[in-house]
């Protein structure tokens, strides 16, 4: 889609559009990069669910949040660690979740705090990790994506009493502990737990972005089908050529690939979309080099930036404003 001819659709949904081009051009490429450092510098350099390190990654959303004037509900709730001793008791995640506009059903958008450095406890024990004492970072999995959703929260704050529909941001716990139901879909995360517990329309799963193709920016929107899914892509999409040009938007269809937050939302019968860089199997994933540095070229700040732009825009466009409602506020 052309930006030109994505403009003119936008031009449909004024008073949206004005805010969210605003919203979306604000969006700081700086504190993009805090948000990773601060994510991935938590004490052990883990965030893996049950740790000191989980809790110290909370806590830098909270008080990102705080600056904001915003407090996140705690939503404590019991996954299984396949990394640790048989017979061990449950692990206790806890997600966070922040309203922003009218109570009622609305658009969820999460990213997963938690990380790990192997794939399954025989890896973990192949390559020596030791999931309550070894780092894993995660700074592309998923510091990338939650540090997206502070400045999705920075940029929605000031809009909040606008909204004509209510957004939900959650950074969820205990993705990365997943494990494959009978049903094919995912159980024992922090988004099964979500999906159980907040009236949803649609949920963005937002799952790696610092990871750029050497031709450019891609990213890859995977869908269910289902109407409100692709709803929801829509948005983005239209979002994406408008205030992200520079982004090769790829759209697949694919109801079996359930393995990020959006998944839980589809085994609920909810619509859903995850949003995922293009080459997220890379040498880094799930292991405990996945750290940035801003001098380091394998990660490029410029995709997250982009993708954090359209994800403002389109989490606008998603929620409307209110007419003669002020939505034109500078944001924070």
């Amino acid at each position: 889609m052309a930006p030109c001819y994505a403009l003119l659709l936008l031009l449909g949904q004024v008073p949206a559009t004005d805010a969210a081009l605003a919203a979306a051009a604000a969006v700081e490429p700086a504190r993009l990069v805090r948000a990773i450092t601060a994510l991935q510098s938590v004490p052990g350099q883990s965030r893996v669910t049950g740790t000191p390190g989980a809790e110290a990654g909370r806590e830098v959303v909270r008080a990102a949040l705080a600056e904001l004037g915003l407090t996140p509900e705690r939503m404590p709730f019991a996954a299984h660690n396949k990394f640790a001793r048989p017979g061990a008791e449950a692990t206790r995640g806890v997600n966070l979740r922040v309203r922003l506009g009218p109570e009622g059903p609305g658009r969820v958008y999460v990213a997963h705090l938690d990380t790990k450095a192997a794939e399954d406890a025989a890896h973990a024990a192949e390559v020596g990790w030791r999931w309550d004492e070894d780092p894993a970072p995660g700074a592309d999995d998923d510091g990338s994506g939650a540090a997206a959703l502070l400045e999705l929260a920075r940029r929605l704050a000031p809009l909040a009493p606008c909204l004509a529909r209510p957004v939900d941001l959650v950074w969820s716990d205990a993705e990365e502990l997943a494990q494959v139901a009978p049903d094919g879909f995912m159980n024992a995360y922090g988004g099964e737990a979500l999906a159980e517990m907040v009236p949803t329309e649609a949920a963005l799963a937002v799952d790696m972005l610092l990871r750029a193709r050497p031709y450019g920016y891609v990213l890859r929107l995977y869908t269910d089908g289902r109407w409100a899914s692709d709803l929801l892509m829509q948005d983005i999409l239209l979002a994406g050529a408008a205030v992200a040009p520079e982004v090769l938007l790829d759209p697949r269809v694919e109801p079996a690939f359930t393995w990020s937050d959006h998944g839980a939302f589809w085994a609920q019968g909810v619509g859903g979309v995850l949003l995922i860089e293009d080459d997220f199997h890379h040498p880094r994933y799930h292991r405990e080099a996945d750290a940035f540095d801003p001098a380091d070229p394998y990660y490029d700040v410029g995709q997250v930036t982009a993708a954090t732009r359209l994800l403002v825009a389109a989490a606008v466009l998603g929620a409307g404003v209110n007419p003669g409602c002020g939505a034109a506020a500078p944001p924070r």
